[in-house]
């Protein structure tokens, strides 16, 4: 059903469900060509979708912090009745806010962080230490191809993050309303797998766990 290949589709945006399929790590250049199949366009809502990244402290000082904001773009294409469908995804790294407090409230943490240590950790995700923003400032997401049987989809996703390139598993939740698309998941990545080392300060002390949880919602329209 078509709703059911949209939302296997939608969903690669960003990470790995601790399935990868390819560890192999390359430059953005070495992306391989995904050319979209014919069927129905669907764009994404940005200012409606959103993305939630937690990464935890590991060492024995440090908070746990919720990056993300309506920062995904690009567009989706389903074919009718068959299981091929083909996104290309991309999420503006210098957009990317750090610990709103509802968002914090969300998880069930202190909403109560200074302005200060916001600036701080933004200042250091945007760093050329972790996301390098200045230098990579999208994270592609890309996908071609779905497995899985019909009631349990899985996108294959081919994810770009600071010039590594991962081939990834990521099971997704869709929901359509009026030809409207929403695809719903969390998964877990590993920086390290990335060639991102977490951050470390005061000789170890203060340290943050390789391990990132990513939540998202992707909300798209036909076009």
């Amino acid at each position: 059903m078509r709703s059911l290949f949209i939302l296997i589709l939608l969903i690669s945006l960003s990470s790995c469900s601790n399935q990868r399929l390819a560890p192999a790590a390359g430059p953005e250049s070495q992306t391989r060509d995904m050319a979209p199949p014919e069927g129905q366009l669907y764009q994404v809502d940005k200012a409606a979708s959103d993305i939630r990244i937690v990464s935890y402290p590991e060492g024995r000082l440090g908070h746990t912090h919720v990056i993300g904001g309506p920062v995904i773009s690009g567009d989706i294409v389903v074919a009718e009745g068959t299981s091929s469908a083909w996104l290309k995804l991309a999420i503006n790294v210098s957009e990317l806010l750090v610990d709103k407090p509802q968002w914090r409230r969300d998880e069930d943490l202190d909403s109560d962080m200074s302005q200060r240590a916001i600036n701080g950790t933004r200042d250091n995700l945007l760093s050329d230490k972790l996301l390098n923003a200045a230098a990579y400032p999208r994270i592609l997401i890309e996908a071609d191809s779905v497995v899985g049987p019909d009631w349990q989809k899985d996108v294959v996703a081919q994810i770009t993050l600071v010039g590594h390139r991962r081939e990834i598993l990521v099971p997704v939740a869709v929901f359509e309303d009026d030809d409207n698309l929403e695809v719903i998941g969390r998964f877990e990545i590993l920086q390290s797998d990335f060639g991102i080392e977490a951050f470390s300060a005061l000789g170890g002390i203060m340290r943050v766990d390789d391990k990132l949880l990513i939540r998202f919602r992707i909300r798209a329209r036909p076009v």
